[in-house]
């Protein structure tokens, strides 16, 4: 509609269709002006949720959203540095690249790996490379549909994509270090056999039992021999923990399992989903350093403190 470029004037509208009829236009007008402003995507492909209490972002998101939600990632990726000459041959890449970087905020991989991922991407400058970042619930799925299209198993994940078509892809943890895994996959000139997320399993392998948070704190209650381990990292740890928990922290490939006893019942905990963290530590004490008294924590320290349970800090 034209308006008053076209020969109709407000005053027209006024007597033809009355005082209603202009004002309904009018809402027409503003309303149509309205729906066609652009949403940015921090207002519409993102939210802040909780989930058992744990503060969580689900969604697309850009790295500076990232960062703003959640500082203790631009802190972690301000204190790596990748090797430069790695990182200089990375930004010479002339293939054209799609990178999809799934994370949970609630992740403590994620809280590892990703800065480290995003620093070496920033450092790198490649102009012929674009990322989209996807943040996912424990459940794994950022309500978008991008984690079923990806099937994606655990986080962080960062998919290299060329032409459609998946290179390849890190799967929690780098091989060797982020900057070499990324160099190693930019240089790539077919895609790889896709790598499994699932860690290889020994041959009848030991595995940890289960044991719920209200059978743990009757046995505290009744003072059993024991001692509860924390797999968290540090920063976790120190923030929140089960009363009494001493910090042994999950790693890839435990070198030493340092002064944990095996003449006591050992129960572990962590904040992934599943269990993740503590079940891989569990499954590294049994298989690899002999222990056979080992049990992890179902539902882990959110179920705890969820129940009211006793925790401390330090």
């Amino acid at each position: 509609m034209g308006g008053v470029e076209d020969g109709w004037s407000a005053m027209n509208w006024i007597r033809c269709y009355g005082l209603s009829g202009f004002i309904f236009l009018t809402v027409l007008i503003v309303a149509s002006a309205w729906t066609e402003t652009p949403v940015s995507h921090s207002q519409r492909n993102f939210q802040r949720t909780s989930e058992d209490g744990m503060e969580m972002l689900v969604g697309k998101i850009t790295k500076e959203d990232l960062y703003r939600e959640f500082p203790v990632f631009k802190e972690k990726a301000e204190g790596y540095s990748p090797r430069t000459e790695i990182v200089e041959r990375i930004g010479k890449g002339n293939q054209q690249t799609s990178v999809v970087l799934f994370l949970g905020t609630w992740c403590k991989d994620s809280i590892s790996e990703a800065p480290k991922f995003l620093k070496t991407y920033d450092l790198a400058a490649n102009p012929n490379f674009l990322l989209e970042i996807y943040a996912v619930d424990r459940k794994k799925k950022d309500g978008l549909g991008m984690a079923e299209r990806f099937n994606l198993e655990r986080v962080p994940t960062m998919i290299f994509l060329r032409d459609g078509k998946e290179m390849s892809r890190i799967v929690e943890y780098p091989k060797k270090s982020m900057e070499e895994d990324f160099l190693r996959i930019v240089e790539l000139r077919e895609p790889e056999t896709p790598q499994s997320s699932e860690p290889p399993k020994p041959e009848k392998a030991a595995k940890a039992y289960r044991i719920t948070v209200e059978d743990l704190k009757k046995m505290m209650d009744e003072g059993a021999t024991m001692m509860i381990v924390d797999t968290n990292e540090e920063i976790n740890y120190k923030m929140k923990h089960i009363k009494g928990a001493i910090h042994f922290p999950w790693a890839k490939v435990i070198g030493d399992p340092g002064s944990l006893p095996k003449d006591k019942l050992l129960v572990l905990y962590c904040g992934c989903v599943g269990e993740e963290a503590s079940d891989n530590v569990a499954q590294q004490l049994m298989n690899h350093w002999g222990y056979t008294n080992v049990k992890v924590l179902d539902g882990g320290l959110m179920r705890w403190a969820k129940l009211g349970y006793p925790v401390e800090t330090e």
